[in-house]
Order: structure tokens, then C-alpha cells, then sequence
């Protein structure tokens, strides 16, 4: 029938249409996402699980999860590795406990439009019915039940503000059946392997984790974009194409990798009076420049509750060798340096020259007489 035909063909004409990407429509948010802090509630995981278990890396591997698998495609997600290797090629550490200060430097330094970070506030759970009868082993119903209380912010990159700030709350239940056995708690044995409170605590997780990434989801269109494409610090090098005729002569090497102008120098190793810079020429250093080493002494909190980190000088080194991804450097007091591993590093000005001691007061200088 004409009809159809005609259905098919409009069919056949529409469904490209729908295999295109929503990415291709609008410019994917590019993130990354870091494992949430869960130290303040370990001692309630141990319980809840019968042993240790990392509840942020699993909130975290969640909601990129979710965020990678989302049908308008908003995201790009990077994750706790790819974070640490793109920081290891430009000889950073990572630290697992993140600053939002640093959101615009770590926005450059991995090409990411927000950093997604966060804690798990409270767990708890426990086990209901989970004996009926005599003796250590009992059969009956077993119930767990789980609460998880979990907080996230999502920075931007590129305004270095809160985009996102939430704390959600979820609770699950998990029935193991009438014929479960349990000993004890559930810690041992029988035909549960995994404690029984760690059964809903598991789906209470996965739950807050889903509940965030749905939220970010919805509101991705309003999330600050980075423009002017990739980095240097996360492009991809390519080769020179070889001539068309003949040996070509061997091309230089390539300038080193400019790091970004907030990645933070480093002491990396010390050796009598000479001290090691994780960075060199792909920082802008040069031979002669001055550097001040500054040691974290502590920490206080601003009236918001911020973090303020404290650091004190400590001494002052010269470059006198500087390579393309380190330099060295020799104390300008031409002793021992007192620097160590992890010290901070910032350009500063000469020291200035010691004014010599004005000369004693004495005797006048006696009148040579002429002959």
C-alpha cells in the first residue's frame, strides 16, 4: 500500500535523526570527580559493615556512573586516576583532600569545567528479626536497614565559586527471606556472606549517589563552561609529519610543556646546601632567579569556616641549574639548607647585601708633616 511505503520511508528518513548524540547539540560539561572524604563516620562503616570499606570512593565511581550513562550525554566524566596521571606529568601530587581554592588551577591543569567533591556525613544501619530461635544461629525473617547522609559540592572552574551545594539523605531496607541464616550479626557464616547491614547500607549509597547525579544532571545547561578549548597541559602531542622528498634533517625538540601560571613549585629533594624544584623551564624559572622556601606550620579557619593554611619562611635559595621539567638551587646564606620535601616555593626578590659594620671610632689620622 502507498501508505505504507510512505510510513517506511519517513521511518528510514527520521531514525539517523535519532542516533545522533545530544552532545552534538550543545558542548558537553567535562568534570572531574573526586572520591568523597568518609574519615568523620569510619568507626560507624566498620559497624555497619563488619570491617573498613572506602563509602566515598563508592559514592564518587557512582555518580560518574550515572553521569557517564546519562541519555542527553551532558558529561564527560574523568575519575581518582586519570586525575593523579595528568597531575603526575607535570610532577604534582595529588592530595585527596581538596581545596576549592585551587578550583582554577586544577580547572587549567585538567581541562574540566567543575570538580566535584564531597563527604559522607553519617551511616548507620542495623538488622531487624535477624533471629528466631535457640542457640547462636537462628532462622527467621531478616530485615536490614540503612541510612546514609552524604553532602557534595560541585565548584566551577572557571568563576571558582560553588555551582552546587547539597546534602541529601536516603534510607533503604533489604529482606533477606524467612529462611536466612544468620550468626551473630551477620558477620560470620551461614548462608549470608556479607553482613546484613551492609546489604541496605549498599543501596542506601547507591541511592544518595543517584539522587546528586540526578541533580546535576538537571542542571547542567547552567554550569560556567571553560572556553578556548584544551590545555597544553592535557594536549595531545603530536608528531611532525616527515617530508616528501629525501631525508629530512632531525627536527628539534619541542619547548618544553608550559605549566599553568598557579601550579604551585615544590621542594622535591634536598642535599646540603643545594634544593631541588619539582619544576624548571616548563614554569618560566630561569638560572639566577630567587626563591623563598616556605614551610606549612598550620592551619586555622576563616569566619565561613574555610580552611586557611598558615606557612612561614624558612630561607632563601638561588637557581643556578635549571632543566626543562626541574631546577636546583643553593641557599644564599651558602650553608646547609633547612628545607624539606613538600616545602612551598615563590619567586621573591634578591636578598638584600649586608651593610657593612661603620668603621670604629679612633685616633685621627696623624699629619704628615712636609720635609
Amino acid at each position: 500500500m502507498p501508505f505504507s511505503r510512505n510510513l517506511r520511508d519517513v521511518f528510514h528518513f527520521c531514525l539517523p535523526l535519532t542516533l545522533i548524540p545530544m552532545a552534538a547539540l550543545g558542548q558537553a560539561k567535562r568534570v572531574a570527580v573526586y572520591d568523597f572524604d568518609y574519615k568523620a563516620v569510619r568507626g560507624d562503616v566498620v559497624q555497619v559493615y563488619g570491617s573498613d570499606k572506602d563509602v566515598g570512593a563508592q559514592v564518587a565511581a557512582r555518580i560518574i556512573s550515572k553521569l557517564v550513562n546519562a541519555s542527553g550525554q551532558q558529561f564527560e566524566v574523568i575519575d581518582r586516576n586519570q586525575i593523579d596521571n595528568l597531575m603526575k606529568e607535570q610532577n604534582l601530587k595529588f592530595s585527596d583532600r581538596f581545596d576549592p581554592r585551587d578550583a582554577p588551577r586544577l580547572g587549567k591543569l585538567l581541562n574540566v569545567d567543575a570538580i566535584v567533591t564531597g563527604t559522607v556525613d553519617a551511616i548507620a544501619g542495623e538488622v531487624q528479626n535477624n533471629r528466631v530461635g535457640v542457640g547462636a544461629i537462628g532462622l527467621g525473617k531478616v530485615q536490614s536497614v540503612a541510612a546514609v547522609t552524604v553532602s557534595v559540592r560541585v565548584i566551577s572552574t572557571e568563576t571558582g565559586q560553588i555551582f552546587l551545594a547539597d546534602q541529601v539523605n536516603n534510607q533503604q531496607k533489604h529482606s533477606l527471606g524467612s529462611g536466612a541464616k544468620v550468626k551473630g550479626n551477620g558477620g560470620e557464616g551461614g548462608t549470608i556472606t556479607m553482613h546484613p547491614a551492609a546489604m541496605a547500607a549498599n543501596l542506601a549509597v547507591q541511592g544518595a549517589a543517584d539522587d546528586i547525579a540526578k541533580e546535576m544532571i538537571s542542571k547542567a545547561a547552567a554550569l560556567p563552561s571553560r572556553r578556548g578549548g584544551t590545555t597544553t597541559a592535557v594536549a595531545k602531542r603530536v608528531a611532525p609529519a616527515p617530508s616528501s622528498g629525501g631525508d629530512s634533517a632531525p627536527a628539534s625538540s619541542p619547548p618544553p610543556t608550559r605549566l599553568p601560571d598557579a601550579t604551585p613549585l615544590q621542594v622535591g629533594k634536598v642535599e646540603g646546601n643545594k634544593v631541588y624544584v619539582t619544576a624548571g623551564e616548563n614554569a618560566g624559572l630561569k638560572s639566577g632567579d630567587y626563591l623563598e622556601v616556605r614551610h606549612v606550620t598550620g592551619s586555622m579557619k576563616d569566619p565561613q569556616g574555610n580552611d586557611i593554611e598558615m606557612d612561614e619562611r624558612v630561607e632563601t635559595v638561588q637557581l643556578t641549574d635549571v632543566q626543562d621539567r626541574f631546577a636546583v638551587g643553593r641557599t644564599t646564606s651558602g650553608g646547609n639548607s633547612a628545607a624539606k620535601v613538600g616545602d612551598k616555593l615563590k619567586h621573591t626578590k634578591a636578598p638584600a647585601p649586608k651593610k657593612s659594620a661603620p668603621a670604629a671610632p679612633g685616633l685621627p689620622s696623624p699629619v704628615q708633616r712636609k720635609q
